[in-house]
């Protein structure tokens, strides 16, 4: 499932590296017709896969008007077909996206959203190296450097881009989310320049959008985090990264701050501010992971999913938290303080578990 919505993601990339907004819910003059069905073009579509396709998309015996497909009879089905259920699906599925293609498509929304692309790069950065993707990486590449190339003026990006022309608004999400785009780029590749710019970034964002700046007649400050976290968090983590990495006790310092000042929410909505929870437990829980490069650990502990630990890679003594620590080696440490060194990933497993147990 993770390919299959990165495998659309790139679908939504402009051929500059920037991501397109959205496609519009609407086509033909009807909300939703593009993506809904009725019974006669499921039947249409798909023959004598039909009765069955009802039973994987529980649709009843009287559809409605039109109806989104949802597979809530996915067990049932699989269960009924045994070993040949994976190709049964597949074949349903490329039937209804042949019907699908031949309607008329939604609108695209051709806008570039400086945050939405930070997000989109970081998703693309973390999945080239948890699924090994290289093509996943180039595309965050491309989508990083639009951001800082085409939409940043002044030191900060901006918010909108439109064929060709930029925006004057600028917001801390859009800051803050590429900060963490560049970071998740530099965990994945190790090279300077992107953890720099994260660098350069989340400091001018600490700057303009202190609270005494005011780029709008009204300061857009976010409280509640919904699909997507404030710029405030993103930023606290970004200071969290960067303390791990550049092993400097002010980034974490400012990540305090920032979390003190939404103390009052947490306490009493805790449930509303995701992105701080994570913030406080990695302020209390999280851990650098130091892989002095050249390595051939590197490769495998990268590919391992370990939310709470922010990967440091440099040549020996490139960085201060890589200082005395020898090359091919892994290094497991909590705020500088690094238990003892690992030579192969079983060794390195066995050190994350007594951190974190299983």
């Amino acid at each position: 499932m993770a390919r299959e919505t990165l495998g659309w993601l790139l679908s939504m990339q402009h051929r500059e590296g920037g991501f397109f907004t959205a496609l519009d819910a609407e086509s033909e003059g009807e909300e939703g017709r593009y993506y809904t069905w009725t019974e006669g073009e499921l039947k249409e579509a798909l023959a004598e896969d039909f009765p069955l396709a009802r039973r994987y998309f529980a649709l009843g015996k009287d559809l409605g008007e039109r109806s989104v497909l949802t597979a809530w009879g996915e067990e049932e089905v699989a269960q009924a077909l045994g070993e040949t259920f994976p190709l049964w699906r597949e074949k349903v599925r490329a039937r209804l996206l042949a019907a699908r293609r031949k309607r008329y498509p939604p609108s695209l929304d051709d806008k570039v959203l400086a945050d939405g692309s930070a997000l989109a790069v970081r998703a693309l950065a973390e999945a080239s190296r948890l699924l090994r993707e290289r093509s996943y990486l180039e595309a965050a590449r491309r989508g990083a450097h639009f951001l800082l190339e085409k939409m940043r003026s002044n030191g900060l990006l901006r918010h909108t881009w439109w064929r060709g022309a930029l925006g004057k608004e600028a917001f801390l999400a859009d800051q803050a989310f590429a900060a963490l785009a560049l970071l998740e780029i530099y965990g994945a590749t190790g090279e300077w320049p992107y953890l720099e710019q994260a660098r350069v970034l989340a400091e001018k964002a600490r700057v303009e959008f202190s609270p005494g700046y005011a780029p709008l007649p009204l300061p857009a400050i976010g409280v509640e985090e919904g699909a997507i976290p404030t710029g405030e968090s993103a930023l606290a983590e970004a200071f969290w990264r960067l303390g791990g990495i550049l092993a400097e006790e002010r980034y974490r310092a400012w990540a305090r701050e920032l979390l003190a000042a939404r103390a009052l929410w947490l306490g009493r909505y805790p449930h509303a501010l995701p992105g701080f929870l994570l913030v406080h437990r990695l302020l209390g829980e999280g851990s650098e992971l130091a892989l002095p490069l050249p390595s051939p650990l590197a490769e495998e502990a990268l590919g391992l999913y370990l939310p709470l630990t922010q990967a440091i890679l440099g040549p020996e003594e490139a960085l201060p938290s890589l200082r005395g620590k020898e090359a091919g080696k892994g290094y497991l440490c909590t705020r500088g303080a690094c238990r003892r060194p690992v030579g192969d990933l079983g060794e390195l497993l066995r050190e994350v578990e007594e951190v974190y147990g299983r």
